[in-house]
């Protein structure tokens, strides 16, 4: 997965380069048209959330971008914290990597001291990971909503132009959003079918069926590279059915 992770970011910024792309829709629109870029774009998509949300322009977003990218740091940092203690707990399995000294009587304080700091840090990760929600979602909601408006008021002047539409399709969108969140049960199953779908066709699908596609223009693309894009496009669909196969099946043996 890493190796293909890796193709498949080369094989974007490549081809973003020859189409003179400064965007992910952008070049899906070089390669497979509007209707590609549309589903592109729209596979990239409370009152906290909302006068974030309501910001016209994505420069506007910088700095809650920022702080999401740090905050995501801190989490790891949280969570590897969190794995220690619970390895010097030894609630999980580790490799042998130090001598066994027996006993455990001589550090049985320290890990009640652990312990306590386990149930604080539990507090800062559910904390922390909010507000990254929080800071990154008006990103993702930019392009949703610049998506939706391109495909409903198709003709009509830019949103940024039309602050009354701008609000008007934020504020259904969100309510939409909360609406279908409520519904799910598990924020796992939203998960599973989002990793099956969504991730699989912006990681793999499409940077493929660019390569694919703009390699039949005259664009550079060895005979190895064919073959890995078609593999990684065969794979991706593969993937993808059996993901959302399992995913129903599963739902299905857990209701009954």
């Amino acid at each position: 997965m890493g190796i293909l992770s890796e193709i498949s970011v080369e094989l974007l910024v490549r081809f973003s380069v020859l189409c003179k792309a400064s965007s992910y829709g952008e070049v899906v629109q070089c390669a497979l048209g509007k209707t590609g870029k549309e589903v592109g774009d729209f596979g990239c998509g409370g009152c906290f959330l909302a006068p974030l949300c309501a910001l016209d322009k994505i420069d506007s977003l910088s700095l809650t971008s920022a702080a999401s990218v740090a905050l995501a740091v801190v989490f790891v940092v949280v969570c590897f914290i969190v794995a220690f203690i619970k390895l010097v707990e030894g609630k999980i399995e580790a490799p042998r990597m130090t001598p066994d000294f027996g006993s455990k009587k001589a550090i049985l304080d320290l890990l009640v001291i652990l312990g306590f700091l386990l149930a604080r840090l539990g507090y800062i990760v559910r904390v922390g990971y909010i507000l990254h929600l929080v800071l990154v979602f008006p990103v993702v909601h930019f392009s949703l909503r610049q998506t939706v408006d391109a495909m409903v008021f198709e003709g009509s002047a830019p949103l940024s132009e039309s602050r009354k539409r701008s609000l008007a399709l934020t504020a259904v969108l969100l309510g939409l959003i909360y609406i279908c969140s409520t519904m799910v049960p598990n924020i796992w199953t939203a998960f599973k079918f989002t990793g099956a779908t969504t991730a699989v066709s912006l990681g793999f699908i499409f940077p493929s069926l660019i390569a694919l596609r703009l390699s039949r223009r005259g664009e550079g693309l060895s005979h190895g590279e064919k073959l890995l894009s078609w593999f990684m496009l065969i794979m991706a669909i593969v993937v993808g059915v059996v993901g959302v196969i399992g995913n129903i099946y599963s739902l299905k043996s857990q209701s009954k």
